[in-house]
């Protein structure tokens, strides 16, 4: 009788811890983790697609587009069977917060629409769920994760009933555009022909660069003919900008919206950052200054609302001294995606969904 009894306690104490062990997976929990680890493994390990496979995989010009219904798949990844995220894919649909390295992103965020909201569930199969995702840098010294942890405290809670998390580590790829070198620009050549306005253009499958950085930021370095001016000479300026979409037929921008001082950030490898008023006065000190230009994107977005939908941004400077650039023979535009080189930032990142 005794040992029959120690028998049946032993048997009901093992029963009892299993189905204890068992319950974050069981009910409406066990349907939970194994749609949440489909959709997280699809997200970092799959490049996503719209319409179909052989459509392409680049599925975030769709989505820049508005045109939602048209992406079938959201992947994140670069390049099937790497582990290195897209940061333009990823700023495509989450919102980022911090700068580089200290980044980290979220979706959904307070400005997320509600139609943005279903297309994403749909696209990576969690339709009949609730989610919230983050992306935070991994091992980053100066990341505080402090944001992202209250974040997500708001947004799943302690009373969203059963949620599952689950965790995908791997690389992002954060990518920014190199310096152009002021002896091989083109633009505009208003008299005899010399080269006064250059143009940059930059076409719509970079614009992802834009929303990443915050902005448009690129410097051009390299000002060869400079050696050939003096101290007592004044130096060249760089003294108007403009934006526009679409430019004439002799290469000047339109509309030709004018930029002021107060709207952008210069950077002189000369003197530092230059503080400038309403009018543009951006010296070029030297053969080796180096002059770095940050366009926000609120000044872009408030200068040509509908960027977005455009084909192609320009940028046009005036430089005041005739000959300080090397042009080539002929005129023409600066694209940025051809002249310059796009430098890649690799870290590591962890991704979080959590599903309810």
């Amino acid at each position: 009788m005794a040992a029959v009894a120690i028998l049946l306690l032993a048997f009901l104490f093992a029963v009892t811890t299993v189905n204890n062990m068992m319950t974050p997976y069981s009910g409406y929990t066990k349907e939970l983790y194994p749609t949440a680890d489909r959709s997280i493994d699809l997200l970092t390990k799959d490049e996503g697609y719209y319409q179909s496979i052989s459509d392409g995989t680049d599925w975030n010009f769709e989505w820049n587009s508005d045109h939602y219904s048209n992406v079938k798949k959201i992947g994140l990844l670069k390049t099937k069977g790497d582990i290195v995220l897209d940061g333009n894919k990823i700023d495509t649909v989450m919102e980022h917060y911090g700068e580089k390295r200290e980044r980290w992103w979220e979706f959904p965020s307070n400005d997320t629409e509600n139609i943005e909201y279903e297309n994403v569930s749909r696209a990576i199969g969690l339709e009949r769920y609730n989610f919230y995702m983050q992306i935070r840098p991994v091992g980053e010294k100066d990341f505080d994760a402090n944001a992202a942890d209250q974040r997500a405290s708001e947004m799943v809670g302690d009373d969203r009933g059963d949620v599952v998390s689950v965790v995908r580590y791997t690389m992002i790829n954060q990518f920014y555009f190199d310096d152009l070198n002021a002896g091989n620009l083109y633009g505009l050549r208003p008299s005899n022909s010399v080269l006064t306005k250059p143009i940059f253009a930059i076409p719509s499958e970079f614009y992802g660069i834009i929303e990443d950085m915050d902005g448009l930021t690129f410097a051009i370095s390299n000002w060869t003919n400079l050696s050939y001016w003096t101290d007592s000479d004044p130096h060249p300026i760089i003294d108007d900008i403009k934006l526009g979409d679409t430019i004439t037929n002799n290469n000047d921008t339109h509309p030709g919206i004018r930029l002021n001082g107060n709207e952008i950030v210069v950077e002189s490898s000369y003197s530092g950052v230059i503080e400038m008023g309403n009018n543009i006065q951006i010296p070029i000190e030297g053969p080796n200054d180096r002059i770095s230009i940050t366009i926000p994107e609120w000044v872009i977005n408030e200068s040509l609302p509908y960027w977005k939908y455009s084909d192609i941004i320009y940028i046009q400077f005036n430089v005041t001294k005739p000959g300080v650039l090397s042009p080539p023979a002929t005129g023409g535009i600066t694209w940025l995606n051809s002249s310059m080189k796009l430098q890649g930032d690799i870290y590591r990142a962890k991704t979080i969904l959590w599903v309810w």
